[in-house]
C-alpha cells in the first residue's frame, strides 16, 4: 500500500530503533524472519525474509529453496514456519517450514525443511488413512509442551450428525526427528439447545499462543454466532492446556454485535505486545468506510480480557482489510511482540509494514520494513508465517 511517499527504509530503521527499551518478562524466541511461500506454476518457491531491525538483511528476501519436484503444489498445500529442531543434521538456526500436503486419496503428508544448507524435505508424518482429511483439517505449528521444539497440531472436523459438528484437535508431538503419532487432546462442540452447531474454519477459527506464560501453547478459538436473537458477534474461547489435553473453558469474551463487531470482516492473531510473558489476543478488524482497526485483549492467566483496547486506528492512507493480512514478531528485541502488514500495491507486489508495540498500549505510526514491489511478487500468490532465526 502507499503511505508517505517520501519514507524510505533507512528512516524506517531509524525509527524503530530509538528508544527501544530492553525485554522485561518476556522471552527471547531469536530474530524474526517472515516465511513466504510464493506460487510457481510447477510448485513453490519458499522464501525467508529478515524482520529485525539490527540484520543487515532486513527486508531483503532470501531463496531457501524451490519444490519443483516430487508433487509439490501450492494450491494443494499450507505452509508454516517453525523450529523443528535439527533437521538435517546440519541446522544453522535458521527457521524450519512445515507443509501440509494433500495426497491423491484425500490424506495428508507432513513435510518438514530444515534450516540450513539441506533443504531437502523430510516426511515427519504419514496420514493417509485413518480417516484423515487434508480438505477437512488445519494444521498449527506451536510448542504445546514445553521443550523447545515446535510439535503439530490439527484440528480436524468431525460432523456427528447434522446437528452435531465437532472439531477433533490432535496433537503430533516433534520427537526431534519426527512426529510421534497423533494423540486426541480435545473434542470440540459449539451444539447448543438454540442452534445448529458451527462449522469448523468456516464459522470457527483456530489459533494457538501461551496466554498463560507457562511455556506451553494454549488453544484458543473464535466463533461467530449466527443464532436469532443472540448478542455476540464474536466469541473468543480459551482451552488451557493441560499438559495432556485443552480443557473445555465456559468463559469467554465477546464482541457484541451492537457495537459494530462482526466475524466474517475480522481476524485474529496471538502477538505478546505488553511483554509479560503471556500472549494478547489481537483484532484485525475492517472499517465500513474503508481500513482497519486494531484492537488488543491482554491475555491474564487463562483467560484474555472481556474489554478490547484500541491500539492503532488505520481507517485513512489507503488501509484495506482486504489487500493486507498481519503476523506479530518483535521486530526492535524490546521483548514486546509487534505487528508486521503485508499489503498488496496498485502497482504489483507488496510492502511489508511494522506497527511497532508501545508501552503505554498503543501501536506506533507504521514504517516500512520491506519493499516487495519488483522481482514478480504477488501478494494473491503468495502467503507468509512467522519463524525464528535461533543460536545453534
Amino acid at each position: 500500500m502507499r503511505r508517505r511517499p517520501g519514507l524510505v527504509l533507512l528512516a524506517a530503521i531509524a525509527a524503530l530503533a530509538l528508544g527501544a527499551s530492553p525485554a522485561t518478562a518476556a522471552a527471547d524466541d531469536g530474530e524474526p524472519a517472515l516465511g513466504i511461500a510464493h506460487l510457481l506454476p510447477n510448485g513453490m518457491n519458499l522464501w525467508e525474509v529478515p524482520l529485525a531491525v539490527e540484520d543487515p538483511g532486513l527486508g531483503t528476501p532470501q531463496l531457501v529453496t524451490s519444490l519443483t519436484t516430487g508433487g509439490f503444489s501450492y494450491a494443494y498445500s499450507r505452509t508454516e514456519t517453525g523450529d523443528f529442531g535439527d533437521v538435517t543434521g546440519t541446522d544453522d538456526g535458521s527457521p524450519d517450514w512445515l507443509v501440509s500436503h494433500r495426497q491423491p486419496n484425500g490424506g495428508v503428508l507432513l513435510w518438514v525443511v530444515g534450516g540450513g544448507p539441506d533443504t531437502t524435505p523430510r516426511l515427519w508424518a504419514d496420514l493417509r488413512g485413518g480417516g484423515w482429511s487434508w480438505d477437512a483439517s488445519r494444521q498449527l505449528v506451536g510448542d504445546v509442551n514445553g521443550d523447545g521444539l515446535d510439535d503439530v497440531v490439527s484440528v480436524h472436523r468431525n460432523p456427528l450428525s447434522a446437528r452435531d459438528v465437532r472439531a477433533n484437535v490432535w496433537v503430533h508431538l516433534n520427537t526431534g526427528t519426527g512426529f510421534a503419532a497423533p494423540a486426541l487432546w480435545a473434542q470440540l462442540s459449539t451444539v447448543s439447545m438454540v442452534r445448529l452447531s458451527l462449522e469448523p474454519f468456516s464459522q470457527v477459527r483456530y489459533m494457538l499462543g501461551d496466554v498463560d506464560g507457562d511455556g506451553r501453547d494454549d488453544l484458543v478459538t473464535t466463533d461467530g454466532d449466527t443464532a436469532v436473537g443472540w448478542p455476540f458477534a464474536l466469541r473468543h474461547f480459551v482451552h488451557h492446556n493441560t499438559g495432556a489435553g485443552f480443557a473445555v473453558n465456559d468463559s469467554f469474551a465477546g464482541g457484541l454485535a451492537r457495537e459494530g463487531w462482526s466475524f466474517a470482516a475480522s481476524r485474529e492473531l496471538m502477538a505478546d505486545v505488553t511483554g509479560d510473558g503471556m500472549e494478547d489476543l489481537v483484532t484485525v478488524h475492517a472499517q465500513g468506510g474503508g481500513g482497519i482497526l486494531l484492537w488488543v485483549r491482554p491475555g491474564s492467566g487463562s483467560f484474555v480480557a472481556d474489554t478490547p483496547v484500541l491500539m492503532a486506528d488505520l481507517r485513512t492512507g489507503g488501509w484495506s482489510y482486504a489487500s493486507s493480512r498481519q503476523v506479530a514478531a518483535d521486530v526492535d528485541g524490546d521483548g514486546r511482540d509487534d505487528v508486521v502488514s503485508a499489503h498488496d500495491q496498485p502497482g504489483g507486489g507488496m510492502l511489508l509494514w511494522a506497527h511497532r508495540s508501545h508501552e503505554n498500549r498503543v501501536f506506533e505510526e507504521p514504517v516500512v520494513l520491506g519493499d516487495l514491489r519488483g522481482g514478480g511478487w504477488d501478494y494473491w500468490s503468495s502467503r507468509a508465517s512467522v519463524g525464528h532465526r535461533t543460536a545453534v
